[in-house]
């Protein structure tokens, strides 16, 4: 099935779907382009970026799907940790809802006052994981080195092709001067 039709089917739309099998999630058919808009897909894509969406929607990060697929025998060991972890996020949501329903919101008036009240506070959450936030970062990162590696091989092969076909127009050049110069050569005593 073509590109259009795995985006719908699976209703990730084109840009999830392209991230997806650039990192590997899914390996379609490859055309000659090896461009996931060009590739001819699967029944079994189609059910695989199935699954990716309702991991997705249950906020499943990338390395974990990752894993849910190159270690099936974890699956259960990953779906338990992501459950934990999901439930003391949503204990330290409904807490920080709770800190929030309790305040006057007309004090958040300007900066200042905002401020103050602050930092007066005396929360007992967590802060936000930076190892989580570096993690995101150096993948989004490394997806950015190689996309860009993969336009500096396509720059490399249009310019080397671009070279071959200049080359090869030089040859054609020089043989067709070449023929023309032989045709004077056996040609021009009699005209003459």
């Amino acid at each position: 099935m073509d590109f259009q039709t795995v985006c719908e089917g699976s209703a990730l739309g084109t840009e999830l779907v392209r991230f997806y099998v650039n990192e590997g999630l899914v390996e379609p058919l490859y055309t000659a382009s090896h461009l996931p808009d060009d590739a001819e897909y699967a029944e079994e894509d189609l059910t695989r970026l199935q699954v990716i969406a309702n991991l997705n929607r249950l906020n499943l990060p990338l390395g974990e799907m990752k894993l849910f697929f190159e270690q099936p025998e974890r699956v259960p060991a990953i779906m338990l940790e992501h459950h934990q972890r999901l439930q003391k996020e949503t204990a330290n949501s409904q807490t920080r809802l709770a800190i929030l329903d309790n305040f006057d919101l007309a004090r958040f008036s300007d900066s200042e006052s905002s401020c103050e009240l602050l930092a007066g506070l005396e929360l007992d959450l967590p802060l936000s994981d930076p190892e989580r936030q570096r993690s995101d970062r150096r993948l989004r990162s490394e997806t950015i080195r190689r996309l860009q590696q993969e336009l500096d091989d396509l720059a490399y092969e249009l310019t080397a092709m671009g070279m071959r076909q200049h080359r090869q127009f030089l040859v054609i050049l020089i043989l067709v001067f070449l023929l023309l110069l032989s045709l004077g050569w056996i040609v021009g005593p009699y005209i003459l």
